[in-house]
């Protein structure tokens, strides 16, 4: 973890203060040395997470031993995750009753039996940060972005064929670093590169250095997965985190500030894709990826067809059709996470998804307007998560790492700021 990782993200160490964790009276307490090391341990599992060129990736077994020793040593559930904990469980049921129906069973349950141990990780990552939830969101915030940076100079190092890399670390002549496929690779790192630019916006220029690299390794990445989902999700994460906190600010200083900063910030922007396009590797393949409308999208059976005819066929279909159901009947995957969350997981589970979605959203946005303390890690999870879930009209994120992390740590910070009471207020993060 680089120096300085736990300031980048506190607007305000208070929460550190309050819900640090005292030893409870008669408790044996914890040798600061096992802390450390359990800490240690959290930093490794969410940095795996930038590798998963197979299945199972070394993050599944890393999460695992996380999980069963952070319980073991007393992790409990507060009161306010319990909703969340339920809504996971409804959803992974709706799976499991649907590999009844699905064409390969084997195949079915090994998919929803990994829904659901993703499904715990998110519990498990909402504990964690419910307590110390600063310094624990700068941890793992730390991690996302050294695993983001890693990913990134493996796309780029595949993209360019150095060494005869391109086809481990290519797909469709698309940079997808050390992931399966370009489109989870460059949503991967979009999570890291906007908390960078969060920090950069709300933090003074002797703790920019870090932040700017990330910023720097992973806008390239990003570029390079020509993933249309990961450019939007760029763009539409990056304005909201500059536009809540410059509505959020009180300071007239502070908002010429933003506005200083976002204009340098587009010129730069703007000069490094005329330099990169400049390139004709770079440039040829973003002709082709920056049409709005492939030719994979149109059609009665494009990706925009199927989901018409996948929404009429879920009324016929009320448990879904299984994993792998929805390819099996028009020959391709959903590529929408909520028309697969009705394919995969009936409507029972589909009914429990958009209850997650709209409850973590509706809180998040209430820790942002009221919670100034928390306001400094809701920000930016508020724009990440909303700008997950309109990538998910068109892409499957439902069994993405990061979306059970995002989800775990937005609920991780709902609870902590649903441990103290909310106050009116439009003071800076």
């Amino acid at each position: 973890m680089s120096a300085g990782a736990s300031s980048r993200l506190t607007g305000s160490v208070s929460d550190g203060r309050r819900n640090a964790g005292a030893v409870p009276a008669g408790a044996r307490p914890v040798d600061p040395r096992l802390t450390w090391l359990g800490l240690g341990f959290v930093w490794l599992t969410v940095f795996s997470s930038f590798f998963v060129l197979f299945e199972p990736a070394p993050y599944e077994f890393l999460a695992l031993a996380a999980i069963g020793t952070a319980f073991l040593f007393g992790m409990t559930i507060p009161k306010p995750i319990v909703p969340l904990l339920g809504l996971l469980v409804i959803y992974v049921i709706g799976g499991f009753v649907g590999i009844f129906i699905a064409p390969d069973f084997e195949v079915a349950r090994f998919q929803i039996s990994v829904t659901a141990f993703l499904a715990l990780t998110t519990i498990f990552f909402a504990c964690f940060v419910a307590k110390q939830t600063h310094t624990r969101m700068a941890l793992i915030v730390n991690a996302w972005q050294w695993g983001a940076i890693f990913a990134s100079i493996i796309g780029v190092i595949g993209y360019f064929n150095v060494a005869g890399t391109a086809e481990l670390f290519t797909l469709y002549g698309r940079a997808r670093g050390s992931f399966q496929d370009p489109n989870v690779f460059g949503p991967f790192v979009v999570g890291a590169v906007v908390f960078a630019v969060y920090t950069i916006l709300s933090q003074p220029m002797s703790k920019w250095f870090f932040p700017l690299t990330v910023i720097l390794i992973g806008a390239l990445g990003i570029l390079l997965s020509f993933s249309r989902g990961a450019w939007g999700y760029t763009a539409f994460a990056a304005v909201s985190v500059t536009a809540l906190h410059f509505i959020l600010t009180g300071s007239a200083a502070e908002r010429f500030r933003i506005i200083v900063l976002s204009m340098l910030g587009l010129c730069v922007l703007a000069t490094g894709v005329v330099v990169a396009l400049s390139i004709p590797a770079i440039g040829d393949l973003f002709t082709v990826r920056a049409n709005v409308i492939q030719s994979y999208d149109g059609g009665e059976l494009g990706r925009f067809g199927r989901h018409v005819r996948g929404f009429a066929m879920s009324i016929e279909h009320p448990l879904g059709l299984g994993a792998f159901g929805f390819r099996e009947v028009l020959g391709a995957d959903p590529h929408n996470v909520y028309l697969n969350a009705l394919m995969v997981h009936g409507w029972m589970g589909f009914f429990a998804y958009m209850t997650m979605v709209l409850f973590t959203v509706y809180h998040l946005l209430r820790v942002v307007l009221y919670n100034p303390p928390f306001r400094s890690v809701a920000v930016p999870l508020m724009a990440l998560f909303v700008g997950m879930m309109l990538v998910g009209t068109f892409i499957d994120t439902d069994r993405w790492r990061h979306f059970f992390l995002l989800l775990g740590l937005s609920w991780g910070v709902i609870a902590a700021s649903m441990a103290q009471p909310y106050r009116a207020s439009t003071t800076s993060a």
